[in-house]
């Protein structure tokens, strides 16, 4: 699968904190602990006689060449660069961590290693913020809540977002402000706290936004985050208006990308509004605008696996919700994200609880829950009402009854009102003789998906 492309000159970047007669010395030093030749470092990146420059200082090595360095020798970024690096000289604004902060934020997901991006980011605006440089603090900071965003961490993500807003340079600047605001009320949806996120994206809407964000991208982030949290507080009404603000918006930037996207956010958003077949109109028109070859791996997994979940909620073909989950499945696979992994897992035991598997439902449930780091509340919810269905259906009715109960308080707790609604009107409707056969919706739809292709 294709990787979308990296913007052009960040390979041409030079690690100019590498100074090189001590990085070379190190760099020697490093090798030869290891027991390996130039040629073994040198790898399939570079050549022998490119580390034999290196390490003569000769050469000033390349962002990307530093961290395969990095990696090859098992050894930090900031390991390799050594302590010489610091204080940086007078006339560069950029000290180490921020130079690697673009190359870490690229190449993580190539090398697996968004934890390591996050610490060293986390200690740079740690130590920006102890030095009282703010403008370093709130460009290394916008990095960092980006790598947290992607391991799921979302109350550090909060904290860390709430304390870049208040630094000057963010107060100075009305985009940074709105694209921010945006960024904090997903990472409140993320930590469950509801009410709070749609007062951060109201705000930011309200605000007014400036000229340069209006209509694009980041207009129709900001209105699809306040979508999918309006309708989780169960106000549908207004979440539509959203909806068809967003798509307008979407289709007068003209870019099949953007529109893409927006379909994509009207398809969760009817799904949980339990309009089926506008769910699944929705989900047609997303995929044929984000072709898979042309997205972002981590994207193209969200998409996979918000597909999966569309489509279970309707009870559509469980054959084609397979494949979502396949495909899903491999790219998390790929990825290396655990939190990804388990949200795969859990719509897998929400597929078996449908195909009636219910005791493997139950231990996948389980094994979710087990390490469910990573997962929203609302996430975690509804994998829990999977398993209290599974337990009513194995003709564990007092054990289903009050995890049910268990769950709709908890879902009034986080302000998830429909949810909450959603789950007192099961609890009503269960039988009284006990459980009945399953039976799955319908598919009534006018618009059929096109099945997608598993990724090999």
């Amino acid at each position: 699968m294709q990787r979308g492309a990296r913007h052009g000159g960040q390979d041409e970047r030079r690690c100019r904190v590498a100074q090189q007669p001590a990085f070379g010395r190190r760099l020697k030093r490093l090798r030869q602990a290891n027991r390996m030749s130039q040629r073994d470092l040198a790898g399939e990146k570079v050549t022998a006689s490119y580390v034999s420059l290196l390490e003569a200082g000769s050469r000033v090595p390349t962002l990307d060449v530093v961290v395969h360095l990095a990696n090859t020798l098992g050894v930090t970024v900031t390991d390799l660069l050594g302590q010489d690096i610091h204080p940086p000289s007078p006339g560069n604004r950029f000290e180490e961590s921020l130079l690697l902060a673009d190359r870490l934020m690229s190449d993580a997901a190539d090398a697996n290693d968004y934890l390591r991006a996050a610490e060293t980011l986390q200690a740079a605006f740690d130590r920006a913020r102890q030095q009282g440089n703010d403008l370093r603090a709130l460009e290394i900071g916008v990095r960092l809540q980006q790598v947290l965003a992607v391991i799921n961490r979302s109350a550090d993500r909060v904290s860390l977002i709430q304390q870049i807003l208040g630094l000057p340079g963010a107060c100075a600047s009305p985009d940074l402000r709105v694209v921010l605001s945006s960024d904090l009320a997903a990472a409140l949806r993320q930590a469950g706290r509801l009410p709070e996120a749609v007062a951060a994206a109201q705000s930011a809407l309200e605000a007014g936004l400036p000229p340069a964000l209006r209509g694009g991208a980041e207009h129709v982030k900001l209105l699809g985050v306040l979508t999918s949290v309006l309708v989780e507080l169960g106000e549908a009404d207004r979440a539509e208006t959203h909806v068809l603000e967003m798509l307008r918006v979407a289709r007068s930037a003209g870019a099949p990308g953007l529109q893409g996207r927006a379909h994509w956010v009207a398809t969760n958003a009817y799904s949980r509004m339990g309009r089926h077949d506008l769910a699944r109109h929705h989900l047609t028109q997303a995929h044929r605008a984000l072709a898979a070859p042309t997205m972002p791996l981590r994207e193209w997994l969200r998409f996979c696996r918000s597909s999966a979940a569309v489509l279970l909620e309707a009870g559509d073909d469980l054959d084609e919700v397979e494949i979502w989950l396949t495909n899903a499945a491999t790219s998390a696979r790929m990825l290396g994200l655990p939190g990804e992994r388990k949200r795969v897992e859990a719509l897998h035991a929400r597929m078996q609880l449908a195909k009636g598997e219910l005791e493997e439902c139950l231990q996948g449930v389980a094994e979710v829950l087990a390490d469910s780091a990573g997962m929203s509340v609302v996430d975690l919810i509804r994998l829990r009402l999977v398993q209290a269905e599974a337990l009513f259906r194995l003709d564990r009715r007092a054990e289903a009854e009050a995890l049910y109960h268990s769950l709709a308080s908890r879902a009034e707790e986080v302000g998830a009102q429909r949810l909450a609604a959603d789950i007192w009107r099961r609890l009503e409707s269960l039988p009284v003789g006990g459980p009945t056969q399953h039976h799955r919706m319908p598919s009534q739809l006018a618009d059929p998906q096109p099945r997608p292709t598993v990724v090999s």
